[in-house]
């Protein structure tokens, strides 16, 4: 399978080179083609590409599934997002997770827990920093499966 960041490099190079000549009126429709056709690709690869959403995707945004990382245990596990409860300041959002339910508050969002909208590799959480500056311990062998249930 190909290298999916070699593969987007290429798709932006398409881009970058045929766009000055697909705005000329006698440009090949074909190059206009390609061009649309790698830009669309390009598009389509980058919403492929594990991120951690933002607070307000997290409060507000369409997500039905996201992948819950734990500053602590250092592990990612899928969730459903279930409902904001929203007591006075203190906001909580509610995941339905394999063995039941996790309420994380939103007031420590990027501090001890945090969304993606796709399932990270380890070095994607490794190399993504979180709000806290501190360096944690990272188990590798313990993430190898991504999916031990938070407690």
């Amino acid at each position: 399978m190909a290298d999916q960041e070699k593969v987007m490099k290429w798709l932006n190079e398409i881009v970058l080179t045929l766009t000055p000549f697909t705005d000329e009126e006698d440009s090949d429709s074909s190059e206009q083609e390609i061009c649309r056709l790698a830009a669309d690709a390009l598009e389509l690869l980058k919403e492929q590409i594990p991120r951690v959403l933002t607070l307000e995707e997290v409060r507000n945004g369409p997500l039905e599934i996201g992948w819950l990382e734990d500053f602590d245990k250092c592990n990612v596990i899928p969730g459903i997002r279930f409902r904001l409860i929203n007591e006075g300041e203190d906001e909580t959002v509610v995941f339905q997770v394999a063995d039941g339910f996790i309420a994380p508050r939103l007031a420590c969002y990027g501090d001890t827990w945090r969304c993606w909208n796709k399932k990270p590799t380890l070095k994607q959480m490794d190399d993504t920093p979180w709000k806290r500056q501190v360096l944690r311990y990272v188990d590798k062998d313990t993430l190898q499966s991504g999916l031990a249930p938070a407690t």
